[in-house]
């Protein structure tokens, strides 16, 4: 019995791989006849990412390199671990998410730039140099760059979720090539207490507190007083 229940997980593994490289080959079939509006739109782009070492990121950069014929992506990235941004992308690249794409399109990773950042620091912690690259080529960004920790101080979170998105708009504004901003938003964004056990509507709400207001609060008052004061 059990070499036949072997026999059989070894045959849906291949049916399964089989199916993924009959997608691949369609998937490359539509691309090479120039017939996909989403192609065409990426085609010959320079896209700024955030949150590229997280999973929804390296699935992004895979998707735009297997599926469009992008320039180059630029990865917003900061050194961490003793790791430089170079490194860290040397890391990510190891992902068995890219097995595919390292065999069908090898060159891709050259045209990952590291972008030395932090998205919680003012202006994303970007030097004078790589701002300019950025606002001089970039045709899309691509804000995926998160802090999801319900459990994360009042603080940290206000810096990275909220700043963090006002700086990517102020850095878009400056874009002299931009066609699109895209911005993937957190989980449970409208989880106020005014809406606990009410339902979210797909629209856009009001924040119960101006984002001014908070980023001003998260930069000038200590961290235990200003969780103390949420908490009230």
């Amino acid at each position: 019995m059990y070499i036949i229940s072997s026999i059989k997980n070894m045959e849906s593994m291949s049916a399964l791989e089989r199916e993924a490289q009959d997608h691949q080959h369609d998937v490359a079939k539509i691309i090479a006849s120039g017939a996909s509006d989403v192609e065409r739109f990426y085609a010959g782009s320079n896209i700024f990412l955030t949150g590229g070492t997280g999973f929804i990121g390296k699935h992004i950069i895979e998707k735009l390199f297997r599926c469009c014929n992008v320039n180059k992506v630029y990865l917003l990235l900061r050194s961490k671990k003793g790791k430089t941004v170079q490194q860290r992308i040397d890391q990510i690249l190891k992902d068995p998410v890219f097995e595919s794409l390292q065999k069908y399109k090898p060159d891709f990773v050259t045209n990952i730039i590291p972008i030395e950042g932090d998205i919680s620091e003012k202006e994303l912690g970007i030097g004078a140099d790589d701002r300019n690259i950025i606002t001089e080529q970039v045709n899309v960004i691509i804000h995926a760059a998160a802090n999801v920790n319900f459990n994360e101080n009042v603080k940290a979170a206000t810096l990275i979720n909220v700043r963090g998105i006002r700086e990517i708009v102020r850095l878009a504004k400056c874009c002299k090539q931009l066609r699109s901003i895209v911005h993937v938003s957190t989980a449970y964004s409208h989880a106020s207490k005014s809406r606990v056990r009410q339902a979210v509507k797909e629209q856009f709400y009001d924040s119960p507190v101006p984002p001014n207001a908070i980023i001003e609060m998260a930069e000038t008052i200590e961290k235990n007083k200003l969780e103390n004061m949420m908490q009230q």
